[in-house]
């Protein structure tokens, strides 16, 4: 349910939504910093070397989602990205932060730049962030930060949820399987 923390191979998560009946969750207390990178540019960055290193190392099952990287200012050069595990973007954020904040403890990076590199102003050495206290802001991009990557579970994993987040033909097909029918 949306909302309910919840244990997948070890890793503690929060539930925002469910998408295509799998639930999109993003990981809690982590206690892993990084710089976001060298730029504002998630794709290029070293925060995303890190997040996908450290996912890899989860054995977490997860579905690609669309990423997208335009900056608060409206700049979309840096695009989209299709990734399996990434930071939320400030649109996210927004959207879940009614259910995300009562877990905050530590502020965490999110993949949102603050400004356009075209511009050549402050902005564009900024990307934003969520603090401790669940207030969205923009920090200096080489700034150590925290991780708190979103994915989108593949629903047939499993991970400690209540069974009435399963449907009937899927506990039913469980116990056959268990049985050997």
């Amino acid at each position: 349910m949306i909302g309910d923390i919840i244990t997948v191979k070890g890793v503690k998560c929060v539930v925002l939504d469910k998408i295509n009946g799998n639930p999109f969750v993003i990981a809690l207390d982590l206690d892993i910093e990084s710089p976001f990178g060298n730029s504002n540019n998630y794709k290029k960055s070293e925060l995303r070397k890190r997040v996908e290193s450290w996912f890899k190392d989860t054995g977490i099952k997860a579905i690609a989602r669309d990423v997208d990287l335009t900056a608060m200012d409206g700049y979309k050069g840096y695009g989209a990205l299709n990734a399996i595990i990434a930071p939320l973007t400030f649109d996210e954020y927004r959207k879940y932060n009614h259910i995300l904040t009562p877990h905050i403890k530590n502020w965490f990076w999110l993949v949102t730049p603050w400004g356009s590199p075209e511009k050549d102003n402050w902005a564009s050495n900024y990307v934003c962030f969520v603090d401790h206290g669940g207030s969205a802001s923009y920090d200096y991009y080489s700034t150590g930060g925290g991780l708190a990557p979103a994915f989108i579970l593949d629903r047939n994993q499993c991970f400690n949820k209540s069974l009435s987040d399963f449907t009937n033909d899927e506990l039913i097909a469980e116990l056959n399987k268990r049985l050997k029918v």
